[in-house]
């Protein structure tokens, strides 16, 4: 029974010991999530251009069909 205890706690401190997550594991994340919320903000300026672009030519191409 003693035998049973101790291999259940070390199953225990072993779940633990992986689901830990210190610094050193959380800062490449953090960088990584940087990264791609930078890439979709530049996309996201470009496609906002676009969309601005093709806005003021159909509405200069309607203000001067009139």
């Amino acid at each position: 029974m003693v035998e049973m205890y101790s291999i259940s706690l070390f199953a225990v401190n072993i779940s633990v010991f992986l689901l830990y997550a210190g610094p050193d594991q959380l800062l490449p994340l953090a960088s990584i999530v940087g990264t791609i919320i930078g890439i979709l903000m530049i996309g996201w300026q470009r496609v906002l251009g676009f969309m601005r672009t093709a806005f003021n030519s159909v509405m200069q191409r309607f203000r001067t069909s009139k």
